[in-house]
């Protein structure tokens, strides 16, 4: 898939996490560790 550009790519991951939230009822295993490599790759692009 090829995204014109940042904002394209963090608009469908915000439409997925959205989905996929939609219905969760487990907790999230390892969040912080997940949320912590996120930060690492994309730095001052996260939202969260």
């Amino acid at each position: 898939m090829l995204f014109t550009n940042d904002y394209a790519l963090l608009k469908l991951l915000c439409l997925c996490v959205i989905e996929v939230t939609r219905n969760w009822t487990g907790k999230c295993k390892d969040c912080a560790k997940i949320h912590a490599q996120l930060e690492d790759f994309f730095g001052d692009r996260m939202l969260l």
